[in-house]
């Protein structure tokens, strides 16, 4: 009989469950520590930083940091990796505790309730070529025609079709 072999995690659903069952209380201890770690980090960027822009930058969290900080404070008992705290903070941006930065596994705590806030409808948000915008450039929000069919529409009569986006720059 095999006694020293463990099962695949296909099989045994990973590190949140357990007997078979979604380990709730786990997920949601994991997911408080990771808020509140980034919510220091963030207190911590803003409290040093004066410019604005700087202290946000500075509050990005690596998910690499987060699973250090969670392995350092021997909150788990069972080993956890990068890619499981990832997971838990992919549920927290999902339930809007959290941003998540464009860069791959970055993230940084979200000072404002959930829900809908002014970057709920940025129409930067959306806009195809946000990547390339830049003040000053071909492609910036001086020429942007997206934002100004949002500024001069009326919110009652603007829909997603009144935005041109195959226009050319």
């Amino acid at each position: 009989m095999l006694y020293n072999i463990e099962a695949d995690e296909s099989v045994s659903g990973g590190v949140f469950y357990s007997n078979q069952e979604v380990d709730s209380s786990f997920v949601q201890t994991l997911m408080d520590v990771s808020v509140v770690f980034l919510q220091k980090r963030h207190q911590k960027a803003f409290a040093k930083n004066p410019k604005k822009i700087d202290a946000l930058r500075e509050s990005c969290t690596h998910v690499s940091e987060v699973t250090e900080f969670i392995k350092s404070k021997n909150i788990c008992t069972v080993a956890v990796n990068e890619n499981d705290i990832e997971y838990i903070l992919d549920l927290a941006w999902k339930h809007n505790r959290i941003y998540k930065t464009d860069t791959q596994g970055y993230y940084r705590y979200r000072t404002t309730k959930a829900g809908a806030d002014g970057t709920t409808y940025a129409i930067c948000n959306f806009c195809p070529v946000r990547s390339e915008c830049q003040v000053g450039h071909k492609i910036s929000p001086e020429t942007c025609i997206y934002l100004s069919t949002i500024k001069n529409a009326d919110p009652e009569d603007t829909t997603i079709d009144d935005l041109d986006y195959d226009s050319d720059f």
